[in-house]
């Protein structure tokens, strides 16, 4: 049954809320899913809420990950900047360190949220 207590085929409310979450999170549009729920008995307005739930969350998700990433990226180079900047003021040859990994790792991430949020529909 559906919110209005009619009687659909196929999958519950909750299996269609993973399926557009997990259908979305894939790159498909929201739009191509809306045809598939309506088509199993709900009203329109209900598959457009669902839709864009489902968006929406994925979208705080990106959110989410382009600023963790975007920590990382700057506390990279603020940690580089730092070793750097203390190496050169103590006029020995003193090492310094470069911290590839984090500042790697937050631009892949600033990389990937924008381009799957640019791909969002």
């Amino acid at each position: 049954m559906n919110v209005e207590g009619k009687i659909t085929s196929g999958r519950s409310l909750r299996q269609w809320q993973a399926h557009f979450h997990s259908q979305v999170r894939q790159g498909r549009p929201a739009r191509d899913l809306l045809a598939d729920m309506i088509q199993a008995g709900y009203s329109p307005d209900e598959a457009r809420a669902m839709a864009d739930r489902a968006v929406r969350a994925y979208r705080s998700a990106l959110g989410k990950l382009l600023g963790c990433s975007t920590l990382l990226l700057l506390g990279g180079i603020l940690f580089t900047c730092s070793t750097y900047s203390t190496a050169r003021a103590s006029g020995s040859a003193s090492m310094y360190y470069i911290w590839i990994g984090g500042v790697l790792c937050g631009l892949i991430g600033i990389v990937y949220s924008v381009v799957r949020m640019s791909r969002l529909r």
